[in-house]
């Protein structure tokens, strides 16, 4: 006799649970054993980018640095798009004379910026969007020099480190350098310096408070206190392009050597019988080595000498060959691609306009975010040498309201169809879709300069005409073409892209 066991109603629906998470569920959730393992865990970031995985990422970028021409177009770049010949402040209160006093001050003030030399706040920019690249972070001491004006010290990155006294402490009170508080939040850096003398490499160590350091970096994970080089993702794939190319070169210059197979009727060449019909040796006594000395100073390249019967095929070197050329591309498309940079910029080739246009506005826009993260630490600078003007210049003594409000001149984006954006620029003004501020903004000028030198010159041409008695448009033409945008191209047309200027 059977007894029928009907399962409760709660169990049922463990069952069925269970049955949908066996079908319903993520591929990639799963350790696949056709796939490699793939090594990590969950875990805060500081515990992720530890000091000795800073230390070699930022030894391996600097590297590159010095040795890779690919690795330095894509810093040069970096540099030309983010910070050009330097980013301009522009004081924005409600105080226009008061704008211009500080204006001019900032200007004077930033040609002596550097503590270490006469450079002046635009090369210490330029040298921090460089850091940024190589070391993912660059650090700013607002300091002063001996008569207590305000300057800049620029450190690298790597002298940011705990100490070694207090390497017990990392992860607690420190984190890289990093001194923290009990809530996590940073209270100061330390700083090493090369003690010298006695012959022996020592170091010393410094807190810096944080009021008192520009950390410039771009965090990718809440919590991170130290910055990624940009190269990090794809370091490997910069060896092994370095690589490739030292192995083709060896292998094109072994298959460049000429070599040449002396034979005779029967198939032998004897040079020591040639040379004694000639009386200068006796017959059969010149020895193999005299012989290829002989050949390769009267013929040139390698000589050997085959026996009767013996054959040789010699092969033809083409290297590296179209598909290696290929694989180096791809390599090149992929580091370009984890540092963010299109290789179009790098590269002038010839591409479908729209695509051009299309792979532009993406780097412009990326340049653009990367100038902004910039501009958080000037911007610190610029307080700095500001707040001194405030107390030490008396025009400036009396500051308004608002006096931390400031425009920046980011560089001008990259662009190869002037006249086509222009045209459309126009357009969107007229259309009332845009405003002088954030066209001049794009083109890297300050729209209230931009603007008030216009109105100087209209009033100077005036001022012209009527002295002269003649019309305007006599000196300068007045008229602009209807700001209309210009009819697209046939969309198949091809642009030949230049290096940035």
């Amino acid at each position: 006799m059977w007894l029928l066991i009907i399962p409760m109603p709660s169990v049922l629906t463990r069952i069925r649970n269970g049955i949908k998470a066996v079908f319903g569920h993520y591929e990639a959730a799963k350790n696949q054993f056709f796939r490699s393992w793939l090594p990590g865990s969950l875990q805060a970031a500081r515990f992720d980018y530890t000091p000795s995985s800073r230390r070699e990422l930022q030894r391996k970028s600097r590297y590159w640095e010095r040795n890779n021409a690919l690795v330095q177009r894509l810093a040069d770049l970096f540099e030309e798009y983010t910070v050009g010949v330097g980013i301009g402040f522009y004081p924005a209160s409600d105080d226009k004379e008061w704008n211009d006093q500080a204006r001019a001050y900032w200007v004077e003030w930033e040609l002596y910026a550097d503590f270490y030399s006469s450079c002046g706040f635009n090369i210490l920019q330029q040298l921090a969007a460089r850091a940024l690249v190589f070391d993912g972070e660059a650090f700013f001491i607002l300091t002063h020099d001996d008569d207590g004006r305000p300057q800049v010290q620029m450190l690298e990155a790597d002298r940011c480190s705990t100490p070694d006294d207090r390497r017990q402490e990392e992860g607690s009170s420190v984190v890289d350098g990093v001194a923290i508080d009990d809530a996590g939040r940073p209270t100061g850096y330390w700083f090493s310096e090369d003690v010298t003398g006695s012959g022996v490499a020592k170091k010393s160590w410094r807190l810096v408070p944080r009021e008192f350091v520009v950390h410039i970096f771009e965090a990718s994970r809440p919590g991170q206190y130290r910055g990624i080089p940009m190269l990090h993702a794809v370091l490997n794939d910069i060896h092994d392009l370095d690589d490739l190319q030292i192995m083709e070169s060896k292998a094109a210059r072994d298959g460049a050597e000429i070599t040449n197979v002396i034979k005779n009727k029967s198939g032998t060449a004897d040079v020591g019988d040639l040379i004694a019909q000639g009386g200068v040796v006796p017959a059969g006594s010149m020895t193999q080595a005299q012989k290829r000395t002989y050949y390769e100073s009267t013929v040139g390249g390698r000589t050997f000498f085959m026996q009767h019967d013996d054959d040789i095929e010699q092969l033809k070197v083409e290297r590296p060959s179209g598909s290696t050329r290929e694989y180096w591309v791809l390599l090149e498309n992929k580091i370009c691609a984890g540092v963010g940079i299109p290789r179009q910029l790098i590269y002038s080739e010839s591409l479908q306009g729209t695509v051009q246009r299309s792979v532009l506005d993406i780097a412009a826009a990326w340049f653009r975010i990367r100038s902004t993260a910039l501009i958080r630490g000037f911007a610190q600078v610029y307080f700095y040498a500001l707040e001194y003007g405030i107390q030490t210049e008396a025009n400036l003594a009396d500051r308004p309201g608002k006096w931390r409000r400031f425009t920046w001149r980011p560089p001008r984006a990259p662009n190869v169809d002037v006249g086509r954006n222009a045209s459309a620029m126009l357009a969107e003004l007229a259309a009332g879709t845009t405003n002088y501020k954030r066209i001049f903004a794009e083109l890297g000028l300050d729209y209230v300069e931009e603007l008030t030198q216009k109105a100087d010159e209209a009033v100077l041409l005036d001022s012209l005409a009527k002295a002269r008695g003649i019309s305007v448009d006599r000196i300068a033409a007045q008229s602009l073409p209807a700001a209309t945008a210009e009819t697209l191209s046939d969309p198949e047309d091809e642009m030949v892209i230049p290096s940035p200027s």
